[in-house]
């Protein structure tokens, strides 16, 4: 048996003879499978190497046609095509982003303790991009003196989804309505001259209210699959400058200033607006409520070989563990539920603007986000 390097779990795996031994012995145990079977969750077994030996009916229902005939000796990473699974030579459970993984320290906690674990699970999947959300349990069980865990997963996307949109939309909207409320009840008491300056902002505060409903309801389109690209020139300075006039005058900008470097002015593609206005703009603000009072937030684009690359840089660095969920989608540096600017940026980017995202942090230097959107994109055929 080999062993390789690992971040996190144990590396090394059982041959298969010896998988195949395992799995004839559970195999042999009639009342187990039929309790496993009639279980609606998937729940797999697996050996002290965290491989699958066993694997419930509900397992094959659940990712219909696209997971191994012969599951035995995979990881549960590896039978859901985790975008982490082969980052390193010995697989599921090695990787540095391993260490964030609810499935991985479920597994690792029940074989320590040799009783239950329970985690929330965030996976996003390869070949599809999906993100799967679980709550997985694990619990050991000892047969033929030789350790196990049941290892039990229920399907919680729809309700993190629903969590996130909800908390999300309702914490912006109130805010956004709360203050607009607000001028409406001052401007009766208002001097003459006062008037046309809090017009302004109800009609400022309006666009706002309109913008987060109407951002809420693309995210819902885009996870469904359901956004038709509406393809048009763009000049990629006066995107950026109209970004960050809107957000000069939100309120996370309070205290800090939003610099946009020089860019050529013959800097154009083709893509779709609205959705390159999302991506920029999530990328500016998430910059900003980074940031610190004083601190500038600076904005810039050039080409990169058949692509442009817009980047949202900030003094401010991430630390390793942060770096290693952002992108998920119920993840946020600002508390429970509140994270879906990163992983809109993603999901809006690669799957319909045909480009990457990422990011660059060092303490020295600061965090720098970017993507990169090709010159010319075809209208998206669904």
């Amino acid at each position: 048996m080999k062993t390789e390097k690992t971040w996190f779990a144990p590396a090394g795996r059982l041959p298969t003879r010896e998988i195949t031994r395992q799995a004839v012995a559970l195999a042999e145990e009639s009342l187990l499978k039929q309790l496993l079977d009639s279980i609606p969750n998937v729940v797999m077994v697996l050996n002290r190497f965290r491989q699958v030996v066993y694997a419930n009916d509900s397992l094959w229902k659940t990712l219909d046609g696209e997971i191994p005939e012969n599951v035995f000796g995979f990881r549960p990473g590896e039978i859901f095509d985790c975008i982490h699974s082969d980052d390193m030579s010995d697989g599921c459970g090695t990787s540095e982003f391993c260490r964030e993984c609810g499935a991985a320290k479920a597994i690792l906690n029940s074989q320590k303790m040799k009783g239950v674990d329970l985690q929330e699970c965030r996976i996003t999947r390869k070949h599809t991009d999906e993100a799967l959300d679980w709550m997985v349990k694990a619990s050991h069980f000892s047969y033929r003196d030789e350790d196990y865990t049941i290892f039990a997963l229920t399907d919680i996307s729809g309700q993190k989804r629903r969590e996130v949109l909800e908390r999300i939309f309702f914490h912006d909207v109130m805010n956004t309505a709360g203050t607009l409320h607000g001028f409406t009840k001052l401007i009766n008491q208002m001097d003459t001259a006062e008037i046309p300056e809090a017009v302004e902002q109800i009609g400022i505060l309006s666009e706002r209210l309109i913008s987060e409903i109407r951002t809420q309801q693309l995210l819902t389109r885009a996870e469904q699959g359901e956004l038709a690209l509406e393809i048009s020139p763009i000049n990629a300075g006066e995107i950026m400058e109209e970004i960050a006039r809107e957000y000069r005058q939100h309120p996370v900008s309070k205290d800090r200033q939003i610099v946009v470097n020089p860019i050529d002015e013959s800097l154009t593609l083709r893509s779709d607006r609205t959705l390159l206005r999302r991506v920029i703009g999530n990328m500016l603000k998430n910059a900003i409520e980074a940031s610190e009072p004083g601190e500038t937030i600076t904005l810039t684009c050039s080409m990169a070989e058949q692509a442009v690359e817009f980047r949202v840089h900030n003094p401010q660095f991430i630390t390793r563990r942060t770096q290693l969920q952002i992108f998920n989608r119920s993840f946020s540096t600002k508390g429970k539920g509140r994270g879906l600017g990163t992983y809109s940026m993603k999901l809006l980017t690669e799957r319909y603007l045909n480009g990457t995202v990422g990011f660059e942090s060092k303490e020295a230097d600061g965090t720098t986000f970017f993507v990169r959107i090709p010159k010319r994109i075809s209208a998206r055929k669904d």
